[in-house]
């Protein structure tokens, strides 16, 4: 079973989908190559290019999808998809400028970008299970609502306004290149280049609520197990769910399921009467 986001990085309002690669083809690029050397994790969540009304455009404001601490900024790319609408850009490498205004040109050599240039503007985010949340195609603002910096070392919380999509590197429609990336225990936020944060590879066993057509579905009530967060125990972690959120104070002991405060009585029981040895599935946070 996937990790499961519980919100998608635009606001609720705004219906995010699972990026189309080809537009008008149904065709959709589900999970894919991360943006750093490490393999498959990503997935892209932004507009519908088969129906563009109110959807996502560029410039749309862009929001954490869970708490976390940033461990990554960058925000001098220039290298561009030419916007060619509100809701499009031009893919041709090419055609690539080096600001995200510049129409594409090709008869100005000195408004194109190299040719094929792949640098992105993004923010990543490590959140409270160790793993690592990348945003594509992003452009961080410089402060936060409340005015304090945005910068490598700041915490966040599900819902801070992040930055815009942009049309850095290649990208035909404005959306988020999502990547989600398994823990690096000996990554350094202060040293990052000795082992990058996105070292031990990317994971696509993620989903997201919210999200039309994004593969695998979210379970939106009961338990669910995340597979890939072995640091909680061999076979991972539940996480239980009412009506789309996630619940703590939870506790999954063989195949019973227990409140924090069940639990306690539970081991105060054991204590004043001997039972039969068992085995402790996994604790969820936050009890």
């Amino acid at each position: 079973m996937p990790y499961q986001y519980q919100r998608t990085p635009f606001s609720p309002t705004r219906q995010a989908f699972m990026y189309r690669t080809n537009m008008g083809t149904g065709i959709f690029t589900g999970c894919h190559a991360t943006s750093a050397p490490s393999g498959l994790g990503s997935k892209d969540i932004g507009a519908n290019t088969d129906n563009t009304a109110n959807t996502i455009q560029w410039g749309e404001p862009v929001y954490a999808v869970e708490d976390g601490i940033v461990v990554s900024i960058v925000r001098n790319s220039t290298c561009f998809s030419p916007k060619t609408s509100l809701t499009q850009a031009d893919i041709d490498p090419s055609k690539r400028v080096t600001s995200p205004d510049l129409a594409a040109d090709t008869t100005n050599p000195s408004e194109r970008a190299p040719f094929g240039c792949l640098s992105a503007n993004l923010i990543a985010i490590q959140g409270n299970d160790n793993f690592f949340t990348e945003y594509v195609h992003v452009l961080p603002n410089m402060k936060l609502p409340d005015n304090t910096d945005l910068r490598v070392g700041t915490r966040v919380t599900a819902g801070t306004l992040l930055g815009q999509v942009d049309n850095s590197s290649e990208t035909g429609a404005p959306h988020v290149h999502l990547a989600r990336y398994k823990p690096n225990p000996i990554f350094n936020i202060n040293n990052p280049g000795v082992s990058p944060y996105w070292q031990n590879g990317g994971t696509c066993n993620w989903t997201m609520f919210g999200v039309r057509n994004i593969v695998p579905t979210a379970q939106g009530d009961g338990w669910v197990l995340d597979e890939d967060n072995i640091q909680n125990g061999p076979n991972g972690a539940w996480y239980f769910y009412v009506n789309n959120t996630r619940q703590r104070g939870r506790v999954r002991i063989g195949t019973d399921f227990f409140s924090s405060i069940q639990l306690l009585e539970f081991l105060q029981g054991l204590h004043r009467t001997p039972k039969e040895p068992f085995s402790f599935g996994i604790v969820l946070d936050g009890i």
